[in-house]
């Protein structure tokens, strides 16, 4: 046979270690022993595609860690028999309704010693990595002495995306190994990285291919392959005063990206980092107290609700007629992001635009108190003041005094040709492709509560409408679309769960005062009694 499809071949098979028993006594794992006396424990959960940390699976980790112990092999091999990866990260079901800190660290603290329990083992552990390593996954790895990487494994903490931070004792062991300065930053933002990045940064201690993984796995045990150490610049970096100005720096970049208020979990793993850095012990008993109150936030159960949201829209999508290529026509910023995202499932992408200027800022790169991404009048001159006008009319003809009368100085602006971000200036000057913002001076106008409502109960009210008319049939179809398709805030987990959470009757009595006071747009929609 060809070499190039028997190597094809090789990379596909995972090297599993000896055949296990067909009686094993455990539901998830698979325990056996090669003939050097090294341990093979495979991950396997039991009814599952990918393996994920539930109560119950880290209850029978520990028992078969308890088995070993005992056995006292010569080396352990932890690897995952699922073809998709390593482990994909925490049970996240376990997560929703969370309301109780205590309750949620006790159960933390449980998980908790069954990694430090594996951590512990006096014998040589290493953890063999395809597919993804994420979360919990590479909280795992990192309690181990060593790690293999396959050619493709993915990295990465994405627990910030949930509104948390790592919580199985990742904060500690991330940022004693690594330098704080590139393991803080990938926990912070929720990015992955390949095999590769993470043997550059000491995250692993090789990079292999699948077919040379018995010799690998023999290189690291018996001490014939080197293992990566934290260096001198990673200590340096978790000393006290250097911490203090790290922590500054670091709250400087995450406010930029998201506020303190919407969006609590990255300032609080600075907090932790910078006040337990210099202890492990007190960062991994820190760390559980400050992921159980991140865990009953209103952000992290709006998060953890959108992450379900996006699986459910995911298999309402169906597999069929699948897109290789995306040619985008526009680079402006909703292009751009477009193409960003495309390209970043692994689509071939390709841009168009009348000037090459905003494609090279595509490439190199949807109001806000509330928690949108940017608010609306910047957002009509990212759009452009010449589409919002004819949407404006269309719909204007179409819902006629539902809508206001399209304003005169918008069509003035149009006909001078102001028309945002594409020609300099809109409501904004632009530069470089930003907007110019003079800060609002002491004594002007401050955003109120009722500027707010004025914005966002409408987004609500529409989404009722869209129910009661048969429109859509799901409400948390509604808020996917609303947040995946609009950017309507993540954190709030969509107009009608905002509803819901806010008070259904408060915001059916707000709508009509607002009415009552700026016209019938407000009034509140007949599908509100419906709601529940």
């Amino acid at each position: 046979m060809d070499s190039r499809i028997m190597t094809a071949l090789g990379d596909r098979v995972l090297t599993l270690g000896p055949q296990p028993a067909a009686d094993s006594p455990y539901k998830h794992f698979k325990l056996t022993r090669d003939a050097d006396g090294v341990a093979w424990l495979l991950f396997d959960r039991a009814d599952a595609s990918a393996n994920t940390l539930s109560s119950d699976v880290m209850e029978e980790f520990d028992a078969v860690l308890a088995a070993i112990e005992t056995e006292r092999p010569a080396g352990l091999v932890i690897r995952s028999a699922k073809p998709s990866g390593f482990i994909a990260g925490a049970d996240v079901n376990e997560f929703r309704g969370a309301s109780d800190p205590e309750m949620v660290e006790t159960r933390i603290r449980a998980a908790h010693a069954v990694v430090d329990h594996l951590e512990a083992l006096r014998l040589p552990t290493v953890a063999v990595i395809h597919g993804f390593c994420l979360g919990g996954g590479l909280e795992v790895a990192l309690a181990c002495q060593s790690r293999i990487a396959i050619e493709g494994a993915r990295f990465g903490f994405p627990e910030v995306m949930l509104g948390l931070h790592p919580g199985l004792g990742g904060t500690a062991r991330f940022t004693a190994l690594v330098n704080p300065t590139q393991s803080m930053a990938l926990m912070l933002t929720g990015r992955t990285i390949d095999a590769r990045r993470a043997k550059s940064l000491g995250l692993v201690d090789t990079v292999t291919q699948e077919r040379h993984v018995r010799g690998a796995v023999k290189d690291v045990l018996f001490g014939r392959l080197k293992r990566a150490r934290p260096g001198l610049l990673t200590r340096a970096a978790n000393l006290g005063p250097v911490r203090g100005l790290l922590a500054k720096r670091m709250r400087s970049e995450a406010a930029k990206a998201a506020p303190r208020e919407h969006y609590p979990a990255p300032y609080a793993l600075i907090d932790l980092w910078e006040t337990h850095g210099g202890s492990k012990a007190a960062m991994l008993a820190a760390e559980q107290a400050s992921f159980a109150k991140l865990m009953v936030t209103p952000t992290a159960q709006n998060l953890i609700r959108v992450f379900f949201l996006r699986e459910q829209m995911k298999k309402a999508a169906g597999a069929g007629n699948a897109v290789k290529h995306v040619h985008v026509i526009g680079a402006g910023a909703m292009g751009g992001d477009i193409a960003a995202w495309c390209a970043g499932q692994g689509l071939r992408v390709s841009l168009a635009d009348m000037k090459a200027e905003p494609i090279a800022g595509a490439v190199k790169r949807a109001a806000e108190q509330f928690g949108m991404p940017m608010g609306p009048i910047e957002l009509a001159d990212q759009v452009g003041l010449d589409i919002c006008l004819d949407v404006g009319d269309m719909l204007r003809t179409k819902f006629g005094d539902l809508l206001p009368p399209t304003p005169a100085w918008l069509r003035e602006k149009v006909a001078k040709g102001e028309l945002g971000r594409k020609t300099g200036r809109g409501f904004y000057t632009w530069k470089d492709g930003k907007a110019e913002k003079v800060p609002l001076p002491e004594t002007g106008p401050r955003v109120t509560d009722q500027m707010i409502d004025r914005l966002v109960l409408p987004m609500s009210n529409v989404c009722v409408a869209a129910l009661r008319e048969g429109i859509v049939e799901d409400p948390d179809a509604v808020d996917g679309a609303m947040i995946f398709g609009t950017g309507y805030a993540p954190f709030r987990g969509g107009p009608l769960n905002y509803a819901r959470t806010r008070g259904l009757d408060n915001v059916v009595s707000t709508l009509r005062e607002l009415a009552d006071r700026f016209g019938g747009r407000f009034a509140p929609d007949a599908g509100w009694d419906n709601l529940k």
